[in-house]
Formats: structure tokens, sequence, C-alpha cells
């Protein structure tokens, strides 16, 4: 399912959470986007991994699985092969993956 994540304005010192992957919909249930929100689901908000520092301006960008396009055209790509190859490392903790591009 395609989710429609509005541009934002950030206030100084805001952080942005960091959500775990979760490949099926509802990938999160936050307020990020309608789609997202909780009305539509009467499961209890994703719990972050984690913060990072957010910057003044998001723009408005479509996502599925991964990130496709953000408002000015500009997109994302990934492939996936059938070699064992993982981003993720052994006992540790690890905050982001390709669907936090």
């Amino acid at each position: 399912r395609i989710v429609h994540i509005p541009a934002r304005d950030h206030p100084p010192g805001s952080l942005r959470p960091v959500l775990p992957y979760a490949p099926s919909f509802p990938r999160e249930i936050s307020e990020r986007s309608p789609q997202y929100s909780e009305s539509l689901d009467e499961r209890p908000a994703t719990v972050p991994l984690g913060y990072i520092p957010q910057v003044p301006h998001t723009y408005a960008y479509w996502e599925t699985t991964n990130p496709i396009m953000n408002e000015h055209g500009v997109g994302f790509g990934e492939t996936t092969t059938d070699a064992v190859i993982s981003a993720f490392q052994p006992n540790t903790t690890n905050l982001f993956y390709t669907h936090e591009a």
C-alpha cells in the first residue's frame, strides 16, 4: 500500500523517532500520516528504537515498504538479491536500514 507522508516544519530541538522495520501494512501506528494514524487501527502506537535530531523542514514523500519519491521528484531505489548479505550485525543496536532513507 502506498502511503503519503506530508511535508512538515519542525521546531528547533525536535527529535525524529526511528521505528522498527515492519514489511506489512500498517508498517507503523503513528501520526506521520493519516494512513498510519491510530484512529485507523485499534493497536497502540509503534514504539521507537531510538531518536535522532530532526531537520527544520521535511518534504512530502510517498512510501511503500521503502520511500519511493518526494514532492520534488527525487526518487529512492532498492534492489534485492538471493545473496546472504545482511545489514544487521549480531549483538549490536543498529537503528537504520534501507527503509530509514
